[in-house]
């Protein structure tokens, strides 16, 4: 109804095609909520390996795209078979949240090891930064969770030893006052320190909100109310580009409190109780999407829908136990 209503008012073919995306990633939900069940998430997960595979040898056989950096000669990222970098990116990284919350038979102790050796891999030729900072968040916290069961460690444990892996991470990538991008090889790590020199030496926070084309929020919080819609987004001034780079806030922004706070409450019931695994899961995909919009995909869906259901599925478990 929202861009229904904005089409009419400044007819721009965009807002159909968003409602279009809603219309699609609405009967995906719906026919994946209805039938999900623990054989179709396994061999979900097994075709999630070949399709990574695929994507693997595609690169190792030099068959995949290259996306040329047009504001600097000789940088370019990885996209494979898709048409942008960061769908390859956040295709890995939405492949190995899903192995690791869902793999339990034996086969996974060698398929997913192998799956993250060469969906990182890949992720790192993409140079997409969200996905690896998803799969940062994703491998410290299996990695400390591993470490945990193992040793038998406290919270406080935990939570120094993952203070002192960030502060490590942190120190290596933290850029020097004076680095500059075009005076080094364009690869993932010096992307990295070049982002952190815009936000540590130049405008900070400012700057990541003009990267994500997020100034909107600023300039025009009244759409927090009512929604803006998904399209011409020529209105906006100084960014008349893109919608904002993050899933949640682009849906609240675009669509207003009322339908948001409708898919928060939906998020709320189904998430309650979650384990160590699932909330592993939960904060990755939390952590990436917030710097990209991932909500058109169906795997992103999909994988909520696979949380929702295998946490649902545990506490009827647990349930019955009691009784």
């Amino acid at each position: 109804m929202i861009n229904a209503f904005y089409h009419k008012v400044v007819p721009d073919p965009r807002f159909m095609y968003s409602s279009l995306y809603l219309v699609y990633i609405g009967i995906t939900v719906y026919s994946y909520d209805s039938g999900v069940s623990r054989s179709l998430i396994d061999k979900i997960r097994y075709t999630l390996y070949v399709n990574l595979g695929i994507q693997f040898f595609v690169y190792c056989n030099g068959f995949g795209r290259v996306y040329y950096e047009l504001w600097e000669n000789g940088a370019t990222r990885y996209m494979g078979t898709f048409t942008d970098p960061n769908q390859l990116g956040f295709y890995v990284f939405i492949i190995l949240v899903f192995a690791y919350l869902t793999k339990h038979e034996k086969i996974d102790n060698y398929l997913f090891p192998i799956s993250t050796v060469a969906g990182i891999f890949l992720a790192l030729q993409s140079k997409s930064l969200s996905a690896l900072l998803g799969l940062f968040v994703l491998y410290v916290l299996a990695l400390l969770r591993f470490v945990s069961a193992k040793l038998k460690l406290s919270k406080v444990a935990l939570c120094v030893g993952l203070v002192l892996v960030t502060s490590g991470v942190g120190y290596y990538f933290w850029p020097s006052a004076d680095f500059r991008l075009e005076n080094v090889e364009y690869t993932t790590v010096n992307r990295i320190r070049y982002k952190l020199f815009k936000v540590i030496y130049a405008d900070g926070i400012k700057d990541i909100l003009r990267e994500r084309a997020a100034e909107k929020i600023l300039n025009y919080p009244e759409y927090f109310i009512y929604g803006a819609g998904e399209g011409n987004y020529e209105r906006y001034y100084p960014e008349p580009v893109n919608e904002i780079h993050s899933s949640f806030v682009n849906l609240f922004f675009s669509y207003g409190i009322i339908p948001f706070a409708i898919l928060m409450a939906w998020f709320k019931k189904r998430l309650k109780g979650l384990n160590v695994v699932s909330w592993i899961c939960f904060i990755s995909i939390l952590v990436e999407t917030t710097f990209l919009v991932n909500y058109r995909q169906a795997l992103f869906w999909v994988a909520w829908i696979t949380l929702f259901y295998l946490n649902e599925e545990q506490t009827d478990v647990e349930s019955i136990s009691n009784h």
